[in-house]
């Protein structure tokens, strides 16, 4: 799995897990309908190719 380093500095900010946990809530959930729909279409469609790693799967999910 792969994070990417502003994710990782959010939770550096804070030694509280319910801080963390909130500020990851602020920036990954769905805050309407039309976004869960939107992702959940996205994630129907999404296929691997043939002879693609499932690393290069996992990176574009």
């Amino acid at each position: 799995m792969i994070v990417m380093d502003e994710f990782i500095e959010i939770g550096f900010e804070t030694d509280d897990p319910a801080d963390t946990w909130q500020a990851l809530k602020n920036i990954f959930e769905a805050r309407s309908s039309s976004q869960i729909l939107l992702l959940s279409i996205k994630l129907h469609n999404m296929q691997m190719t043939k002879g693609s790693l499932i690393e290069e799967y996992l990176r574009i999910a």
